[in-house]
């Protein structure tokens, strides 16, 4: 008694000729939220500066832009097409895209920024603004404090 089990068919399911457009749609929000599982960034400080390094494989480093406004730190990187297929047809063609806005946790002077990109690594040293560092207050005993 076996029977023929037919693919289960869905309405929404568009034509194998085109590109899959959800997908699409979708990475492009996540990447616009801010989404991504694996952004690829990460910031560190130590005593006298703050450090953020972007993880962006395959770009060059003038396909990158970098801006620094209200202590936020702004990333683009676009790979560019440099071959332009004339006879050809695309249904996809995969770009590599990214988008970065980190907020700087501190305050840090201005015009010290250092950029450097070397193997794919985006490196930012900023110098910390030292006389906005916060500073210890020391604690007494609340027997010695004098009321005025």
């Amino acid at each position: 008694m076996d029977r023929d089990v037919q693919p289960r068919r869905s309405l929404f399911r568009l034509p194998s000729s085109l590109p899959n457009l959800w997908d699409e749609m979708e990475d492009k929000m996540n990447r616009w939220m801010g989404w991504e599982a694996d952004t690829g960034i990460s910031i560190s400080e130590d005593d006298s500066n703050v450090y953020v390094e972007a993880h962006l494989p395959g770009l060059k480093s003038d396909e990158i832009d970098i801006s620094f406004y209200q202590n936020a730190v702004w990333i683009k990187g676009e790979k560019k097409q440099e071959e332009d297929y004339k006879d050809r047809k695309f249904y996809k063609r995969s770009k590599t895209s990214y988008f970065y806005q980190i907020d700087i946790p501190t305050q840090v002077e201005e015009s010290t920024e250092q950029a450097c990109f070397k193997d794919g690594v985006l490196t930012i040293t900023f110098k910390k603004n030292p006389r906005l560092q916060a500073r210890k207050i020391a604690l007494s005993d609340s027997s010695e404090q004098k009321t005025v």
